[in-house]
């Protein structure tokens, strides 16, 4: 949907959820660009659990604390829970590619224009990665935090 780096600030990277720039994006100017009066109306406030199980890790320093967003990341865990490996691959859209988006060309013509996506779960071996989903649907945790060729894919929870 659209290509965003997971957090940059002047300080570092770091894979902290709560405090990450595309957090801030997605509760902001995604949501205020994205959405109608009317659709905001529908989209309810969920608590996103940030916590070390969500990780996919037994053990995660870098796991945050829970918040209440409007637009969110997937967990590793609600990915896994949602989502298999078939349904976890996204093809990259003209918009994402023009926002810097690398499609891959794969060998296998399944995955041609597939797409790495970024999860909210940090990894547990550096402050400076998260998780994503591969083109071809695996979760990995190697995605660098500063990197910003990976699409988001925004999640949300809405009333009808």
């Amino acid at each position: 949907m659209d290509c965003q780096q997971y957090d940059y600030d002047s300080e570092g990277y770091s894979n902290n959820y709560k405090e990450s720039t595309i957090r801030a994006w997605l509760n902001d100017n995604f949501y205020n660009t994205a959405f109608t009066d009317a659709q905001k109306k529908a989209i309810s406030t969920t608590n996103v659990d940030n916590s070390v199980a969500s990780t996919g890790y037994n053990e995660n320093e870098y796991a945050c604390e829970n918040t209440d967003d409007k637009v969110f990341l997937l967990s590793v865990k609600e990915a896994k829970e949602y989502l298999d490996e078939i349904t976890r691959q996204f093809k990259s859209t003209d918009y994402a590619k023009a926002q810097g988006c690398k499609a891959y060309d794969a060998r296998n013509e399944a995955y041609t224009d597939n797409c790495n996506w970024m999860l909210r779960s940090p990894c547990s071996h550096g402050g400076s990665n998260a998780s994503l989903v591969d083109v071809v649907g695996r979760i990995v945790s190697s995605g660098g935090v500063n990197g910003s060729t990976g699409s988001v894919v925004p999640a949300l929870t809405i009333e009808l």
